[in-house]
């Protein structure tokens, strides 16, 4: 029996979901534009900062740092003051072996005094050129610089007290000389103290002028000289006594007192005590101190 084809049962389709549907999207607010003011501002306060660091790098550097040219400069220089030390001392060695010369001439004195002049103005030169040196920004070397400048201080304030006293001096040389005193008339021991008045009157005049002189070594010489004289004179005065009471015995201890009295004034402690000041005033020590101490530094 043929079979009957039997009808085809179709599936239908599947329906599609639904899609979802879209709300209205709401307008999307635009990103605002950054301003860049604080940005310059931060890169101007930035390159601000740089500035003043470096400028603070300059001064600390224009204050602080110290070369080893800087070190070099100042050494050469500090030698250059003893060089024009020692050049100003010889050429006052020399001024004052003419001025303590009872026959030196004006000329030969005015000269020597003129060739020092020079050289010791040369020698402040050099020292005003070496207190500007950057090496005495270091500490060590500031030090013994301040303690040159102190000695020299000294040394200059003496020195030029002492130059206002040197005609002074040439007359003390001048009336105080052996050809002025060595006339002395002893022909009349009777009359031997009016013999020593009128022999040491000039002389005696130059001291007094010398006792008061702004120099205190150079004062200090005249009023010892002073009491010297007045020392002297009391045993010259012995002397005449005993001689007219032709008392030999007096007369020598007189003369002996005299002349132990006139051949200690070298010795005497004031005239150490000057000559001892006098040297001190000398500052060298302290300028070879100095170069010492800069060359440490190299």
């Amino acid at each position: 029996m043929n079979e009957q084809p039997q009808p085809v049962t179709q599936t239908p389709p599947e329906t599609p979901a639904p899609m979802p549907q879209l709300q209205p999207t709401q307008p999307v607010s635009p990103v605002p534009r950054k301003s860049n003011k604080g940005l310059i501002a931060l890169l101007v306060g930035i390159g601000l900062l740089g500035l003043l660091i470096g400028i603070g790098c300059i001064v600390y550097f224009t204050m602080f740092y110290i070369s080893k040219g800087d070190y070099q400069r100042a050494t050469a220089q500090t030698n250059t003051v003893i060089d024009h030390f020692n050049s100003a001392s010889k050429a006052a060695d020399e001024y004052n072996t003419i001025v303590e010369n009872a026959a030196a001439t004006d000329t030969q004195i005015n000269g020597k005094k003129m060739a020092y002049e020079s050289a010791y103005a040369s020698y402040l030169t050099s020292v005003d050129t070496l207190s500007k040196e950057r090496a005495l920004k270091n500490s060590k070397v500031k030090a013994a610089y301040d303690k040159f400048a102190t000695k020299n201080k000294a040394f200059t304030d003496s020195n030029a007290t002492m130059v206002d006293t040197m005609t002074t001096i040439h007359k003390v040389a001048v009336s105080c000389s052996e050809s002025t005193i060595g006339n002395m008339n002893t022909g009349d021991v009777s009359k031997l103290v009016a013999a020593y008045d009128a022999a040491f009157a000039p002389c005696l005049s130059a001291m007094r002028e010398l006792s008061i002189s702004k120099n205190t070594d150079a004062a200090k010489v005249g009023s010892t000289a002073l009491s010297y004289f007045d020392e002297m004179r009391t045993q010259v005065v012995a002397m005449q006594a005993a001689y007219n009471a032709k008392d030999r015995a007096k007369f020598e201890s007189a003369y002996n007192a005299y002349m132990l009295k006139a051949n200690s004034f070298t010795s005497d402690t004031d005239m150490a005590a000057v000559k001892k000041h006098l040297d001190s005033l000398s500052p060298t020590d302290e300028l070879n101190s100095l170069a010492t101490t800069i060359n440490a530094q190299l």
